[in-house]
């Protein structure tokens, strides 16, 4: 995900928050392999920003997939 830093203290209102669209994307994917007979779709990490007082402009995801 691609986003906007900006500092949290000083202008959030700047920032486009990377990790927000990230958490929404995952709920809206997580039951997607349902539908699909013998596979299975788990997220398993997910990373965003690197300091704690940063809107984080990047965040990134991964997922355990098994197809049987």
């Amino acid at each position: 995900m691609k986003g906007r830093a900006s500092h949290a203290g000083v202008v959030p209102q700047l920032g486009r928050n990377a990790l927000i669209e990230l958490a929404h994307q995952l709920l809206q994917t997580r039951d997607v392999a349902k539908s699909i007979p013998g596979t299975q779709l788990n997220w398993t990490t997910a990373q965003a920003g690197t300091v704690r007082n940063q809107i984080p402009d990047k965040a990134t995801a991964g997922a355990d997939i098994r197809i049987t």
